[in-house]
């Protein structure tokens, strides 16, 4: 049925427009992290700038590393305008798939902190195939496509075609008695009518029209489902290498790095370290810490994308195959 699949379609325009905004809102709430990570670096940079300053001017200190962590504040300026630049863009963007008013405001999004991993490939693939409403069209379009083929074929028997009529007749009084012949006598007819298929041709062709119809239909069917199945199998394997990059940054890098910069402290109190070993140790834990935001957002949307592609939260994936 052609309004089957109608609804079908709209139904996939959905959850295409659901993901896409749950994309957006997650990329807003990355550069909401990420200046947050900037902010508090420029702020660490401020101090040691005025740190290495006085280094400087008490005769210790280089001039280069006051400098050198001079030019990093400005990149860090920069780099919070590119944040406010790209933010902007991607609340316009956001706010026309709301229908709202380009320069609405979106307040601040926190990025999730969700570490889920996918049920088995096989779980989510069975639950993507029966929620994504493109199957259901392909679907309907391979029903509709028998329905013709079955018509065409009908077409080859004849065509019998019984009637019957009655006609309620009232009888009439004629003066002198001479009535005609069945006066009042209702009238009841019987008609028969065949209609052979001798255009064997036209037939043929009907016919081989809906197998080839039904034939398209079916091999749509099949590239609908690779289709899914694919989208289905990056998208677990992509959020599982999305988790796992979080867990390496949170637990070993984040952690070396925050080592290097107290040891790089340390020896800069002590005297034994300058302000540019104290500025590349800082420069590794910036690095470190927009790695993270990055790889969390990374997993929030590989986790968005993944239950758009079957249809439903996670969690009931995950729950249905545990039942099954």
């Amino acid at each position: 049925d052609r309004s089957e699949a109608l609804v079908s379609e709209v139904s996939a325009r959905r959850l295409d427009l659901v993901t896409e905004v749950r994309r957006l809102s997650l990329e807003i709430a990355y550069l909401d992290a990420y200046r947050k990570v900037v902010e508090t670096d420029r702020e660490t940079l401020i101090h040691y700038e005025q740190l290495a300053r006085a280094r400087y001017a008490s005769g210790v200190g280089i001039e280069q590393g006051v400098i050198k962590i001079q030019a990093e504040i400005t990149k860090d300026d920069n780099r919070l305008l590119d944040i406010a630049t790209r933010r902007a863009t991607l609340v316009g963007a956001l706010n026309g798939l709301r229908d709202r008013p380009q320069q609405s405001p979106v307040p601040e999004i926190a990025l999730p902190r969700d570490s889920r991993t996918a049920p088995p490939l096989a779980v989510v693939r069975v639950r993507a195939l029966e929620a994504r409403p493109e199957m259901d069209a392909a679907t309907a379009e391979i029903d509709r496509a028998d329905t013709l083929v079955e018509l065409a074929r009908k077409d080859y028997k004849p065509d019998v075609t019984v009637g019957a009529t009655y006609g309620l007749v009232t009888g009439r009084d004629v003066p002198g008695g001479l009535a005609p012949l069945d006066n009042g006598r209702d009238i009841f007819g019987l008609s028969l009518s065949l209609n052979l298929p001798i255009k064997r041709g036209r037939l043929d062709a009907g016919l081989e029209e809906a197998a080839e119809r039904r034939l398209a239909a079916v091999e749509h069917r099949r590239d609908v489902s690779a289709s899914v199945d694919r989208a289905v199998g990056e998208l677990v394997e992509r959020l599982r290498l999305s988790g796992e990059q979080v867990e390496l940054f949170e637990r070993v890098l984040l952690i070396q790095a925050e080592q290097s910069l107290r040891s790089a402290e340390s020896g800069y109190a002590a005297g034994n370290l300058n302000s540019l070993d104290l500025l590349d140790a800082e420069r590794v834990l910036l690095d470190v810490r927009t790695g993270i935001e990055r790889a969390r957002a990374d997993h929030a949307i590989a986790l968005a994308r993944l239950e758009g592609a079957i249809g439903a939260p996670l969690d009931e994936a995950d729950t249905e195959g545990a039942s099954s």
